[in-house]
């Protein structure tokens, strides 16, 4: 019985210490929706609800990172235009296709003869995936249709 109180003391002792030097350093406490304007600060230092500012959101971890894409004025038309025909002939679902790319102002244009739709889907699939990529317009030919 003298071990479980023993036990309970350290553990309401490590709670005061670590309180007490998250209040010494005057470090804010992480913000939730229940507790927005709960920052550790000296009373005298407490700001009014309506100035404090909000943390962005945080993504939990190991979750999926969105994709994000530079401007189109940082990628050029050139670069989106190798880029495409690069995954394109390293593909080997695309094996047999004749597909020509150009690039204007980030519209990419497909153009030539693929063999099946799912080529054509397949090339339209790597020149949106490129960045700086705002359109893709698809004219393939599909010659076993």
């Amino acid at each position: 019985m003298l071990r479980f109180y023993a036990m309970r003391f350290e553990n309401i002792m490590l709670a005061a210490l670590i309180g007490a030097s998250l209040y010494a350093c005057e470090r804010a406490l992480p913000r939730t929706a229940n507790n927005e304007a709960s920052a550790v600060a000296p009373d005298n230092e407490k700001q009014p609800d309506a100035a404090v500012a909000k943390t962005p959101s945080v993504p939990a971890p190991g979750a999926a990172t969105p994709r994000v894409a530079p401007a189109p004025e940082t990628v050029s038309d050139a670069f989106i235009t190798g880029a495409v025909r690069a995954a394109l002939m390293s593909d080997p679902g695309l094996e047999g296709s004749d597909v020509s790319v150009n690039t204007s102002h980030g519209v990419v244009s497909l153009t030539g003869e693929v063999k099946t739709r799912e080529q054509a889907a397949i090339a339209a699939a790597h020149a949106e995936g490129e960045d700086g990529v705002m359109r893709v317009d698809n004219t393939l030919v599909v010659l076993n249709d």
